[in-house]
C-alpha cells in the first residue's frame, strides 16, 4: 500500500487577526516605531480639539468625544507637550487655550450683563449747568 499524503490547506489554518495586532499594524503604518507600539503606555490617544474647548450639546460634546476622526495617537512625550506646554511656559498648549477661552467667556458674560442692565444713573443725572447760547433773533 502506498502512503497517503495529508493535504493541509492554508485556509484551514488561517485564524482571524486579533484587534490588538490590527491596531499595532496601523500604528506602525502611521509612523510609530515597533518599540513604541509594543511598550505599554508609550502611545496615548489625544482629543483634537481638546474636550475643554468643545461645546456641550445634550449629554455629549460637539464633535462627540469618541469620534475617531478627532482622536489622534501621539507619543507620550509629544502628548504631554501639546497638553501642558514645553517646560517653563504653557503658551500655545491645550491648558492655556482652555483657560483663555473660559476667561474670555466670563468677561463677555459680565460685559453682556452690564449692557443689558437698565442704567438708572444716566436717567437720574442732574441737568448740565453750562449756559446755553441763545439763537440770534432776526429783526423785522
Amino acid at each position: 500500500m502506498a502512503a497517503r499524503k495529508l493535504v493541509v490547506k492554508t485556509s484551514d489554518l488561517r485564524k482571524p487577526i486579533p484587534m490588538r495586532v490590527k491596531l499595532q499594524a496601523a500604528l506602525i503604518a502611521a509612523g510609530f516605531t515597533v518599540e513604541e507600539v509594543t511598550t505599554p503606555g508609550a502611545i496615548e490617544f489625544d482629543h483634537d480639539p481638546p474636550l475643554g474647548l468643545r461645546p456641550i450639546v445634550g449629554n455629549d460634546f460637539d464633535p462627540p468625544q469618541h469620534a475617531p476622526q478627532h482622536i489622534t495617537p501621539r507619543a507620550k512625550a509629544e502628548h504631554r507637550k501639546k497638553t501642558s506646554g514645553a517646560g517653563a511656559t504653557c503658551a500655545d498648549s491645550d491648558v492655556h487655550k482652555i483657560h483663555k477661552a473660559r476667561r474670555l467667556a466670563r468677561q463677555h458674560d459680565e460685559f453682556r450683563a452690564r449692557v443689558l442692565a437698565p442704567d438708572k444713573k444716566r436717567d437720574d443725572r442732574p441737568k448740565s449747568k453750562w449756559p446755553k447760547r441763545q439763537i440770534a433773533r432776526r429783526r423785522k
